[in-house]
Formats: C-alpha cells, structure tokens, sequence
C-alpha cells in the first residue's frame, strides 16, 4: 500500500498519506470533504426545486402562464362553459342558440351585451374565462387576445340528450389565445346540441330556488 504510485486514484492510501501529514492534514482532509458534500447537497436541492409556473412580462409585473397552465386555464373553460351549469331560466343555455352562422365571443370585451340568447352564451363565457384564471391565480390582463367561436356542424344528427333520443347538431366551441409573451394556444370541445323543448327538459332545481 505505502508503494501505491501517486497518479493511482486510492482512497485509502490518500488517508494515509493525510494522517501521516499530523493533525493539520487531517483537518484540511475533513474541509475538503465537507465542502465537496455540501456542494453536492446544494445542487440535489437545485434539481429538486420546483420550476417556476409562471413569468414576469419584462417591464411589468403581470404573470404569464406557462403552456402547460394555460392548457389547464383552456380545458377548464371549455369544460365549465359547456357544462350542465350554463343555464338560461333552468334550461341548458345552448339548446336556445340558433347558430346558422359561427357565433364569435371576444372574451375580454367587458361590456354586457343586448339581451339575446347569443348575447347571454357571450356574457357568460367572458365570465367563465375570467374565473378560470383566477382559479389558476392569474388576471385577465395577462391576456393579449382570447376569442370563443361556436360553430355548428351542417349536418343533422340523432343522439341521446337525457333520457331520450334527440335530432340535434354537434356544435364545435374553439377558444384561441394570445399572452403578453406572444403564446399562442388553441382548444377545442364537440359538443352534441338539441334544440330547446320543455316537453323532453326537465328545469333546474336551482332555477326555483333563485327564480
């Protein structure tokens, strides 16, 4: 052991020559060591610190969503604005829309619209654009261009829309979006639409609890 060459890589035989150095090489020895492990326990801590969600816009103080949030911000709205929940006098608000030509819905147009079913279906999903950002903690300032097209499918279809079978139309809601990064992104929900009829309808329970 003594004889190991110098250019050999040895633990052992380094501690040795360390130890035979007296306690100043001993010393040094457990520096050396200590700062390599802290070295490495700091870098373990950088792999393992979460990324960052969002981005500053340079020159201000807005966040932008990554991708992957905004995707989530997308599905969300889709998901809600289309759901169950979007009700006109109880009934499900798309069944009143009457989409002979595509319906498109600036959503951040703060002002209310005239009192139209299209105008109700616009409003709302303003509304459910907002919330679902707010939802993800970001404003709707941090948004340069957002638009909503509802499109209906030319083509008649029966489908089951409760518990009965429905002549109706899949109806194609498309939300595209700029951020103040210049993002853009874009989603897509085919949803089947019948035309409103109370005879096949059953009203909300929370349409008479808030008449």
């Amino acid at each position: 052991m003594d004889n190991c060459p110098e250019n050999v890589i040895n633990p052992q035989w380094r501690w040795r020559r360390s130890a035979a150095q007296g306690a100043d090489g001993w010393r040094q020895q457990l520096e050396e060591v200590g700062g390599a492990k802290r070295r490495r326990v700091e870098a373990a801590n950088l792999l393992l610190r979460p990324l960052p969600i969002a981005a500053t816009i340079p020159g201000g103080s807005s966040q932008v969503p990554n991708q992957r949030i905004l995707r989530s911000v997308l599905a969300g709205f889709l998901g809600t604005y289309t759901g169950r929940y979007s009700e006109y006098q109880g009934f499900w608000l798309f069944g009143f829309l009457e989409l002979q030509s595509p319906l498109e819905v600036n959503l951040l147009n703060k002002s209310k619209s005239t009192a139209s079913y299209e105008s109700i279906a616009s409003d709302l999903a303003r509304v459910k654009f907002s919330e679902q950002l707010q939802k993800h903690g970001f404003e709707v300032s941090i948004i340069r261009h957002a638009v909503l097209t509802l499109s209906s499918e030319a083509q008649a279809v029966t489908r089951m829309a409760g518990d009965f079978a429905r002549e109706g139309f899949d109806t194609i809601f498309r939300v595209s979006v700029v951020t103040g990064t210049e993002k853009r992104l874009e989603d897509v929900k085919i949803v089947f639409v019948a035309p409103h009829d109370e005879r096949f309808e059953r009203r909300s329970g929370r349409h008479n609890e808030n008449p």
